[in-house]
């Protein structure tokens, strides 16, 4: 999916969080996208973790789009 965003629209800057920590400053990143992520994270508290973090990275009124399973 990264790999065709980046063809279809390589304005954007798009990339894959790959270990604890999102590594971008805090309040500097305008939107993110989780796609049927949360269903892949094990624990509650894993979950909690990540959204802890984008919590951080957001800007104001920053957007978190999420389309997961229930």
């Amino acid at each position: 999916m990264i790999e065709r965003g980046k063809q279809q629209c390589p304005y954007l800057d798009l990339w894959i969080k790959e270990d604890d920590k999102i590594a971008m400053p805090d309040a500097s990143i305008d939107a993110v996208i989780l796609f049927v992520l949360l269903t892949c994270i094990r624990t509650n508290e894993e979950q909690k973790q990540l959204l802890a973090e984008i919590k951080w990275v957001l800007k104001p009124r920053g957007i978190l789009y999420v389309n997961d399973f229930y």
